[in-house]
């Protein structure tokens, strides 16, 4: 699911945080997201993504792409990882916050998961569609898995 994950941000442009949200909102709470709630969504974390999330993973990834790094390179790109990655928690809780602001639940499901997900890569090319599949059959995945245990 990673590789998904990642094909929707670096070939697609999709901000992963906001795919993933798409994904539990519906798989989880049973919340639909409509074009206006992933614009909403979308604008909810912007500011953050922009100052903080991008400019850490570019920063990463730019120290991942040196011919010649210093010594001590690799403990300093793991530092900026784990920055990166606390950044990119604080702003899924901003996005748990959001999803209070949504309408009334519904049953969740993959199905769900995989309407918001649609409507998160609408109007991306149709390669954008395998990775969507991928999320949702882990998203199924989890279910059946959850449902097992029942």
């Amino acid at each position: 699911m990673s590789e998904a994950c990642l094909a929707l941000q670096d070939e697609h442009g999709q901000d992963v945080n906001v795919v993933l949200f798409a994904a539990w909102a519906g798989a989880e709470l049973g919340r639909r997201l409509g074009a206006e709630d992933v614009a909403r969504a979308r604008g909810h974390v912007a500011e953050w993504r922009d100052a903080v999330v991008a400019p850490l993973r570019a920063v990463r990834r730019a120290m991942k792409r040196l011919s010649s790094p210093p010594p001590g390179h690799e403990e300093l790109r793991s530092a900026v990882k784990a920055v990166e990655l606390q950044s990119e928690l604080l702003q899924l809780a901003m996005l748990d916050g959001f999803a209070q602001t949504l309408g009334a639940p519904a049953p969740p499901g993959p199905e769900l998961a995989e309407a918001n997900l649609r409507a998160v890569v609408a109007g991306s090319p149709e390669s954008a569609s395998a990775a969507v599949s991928v999320i949702v059959a882990a998203c199924r995945g989890r279910a059946d898995a959850s449902g097992a245990g029942s």
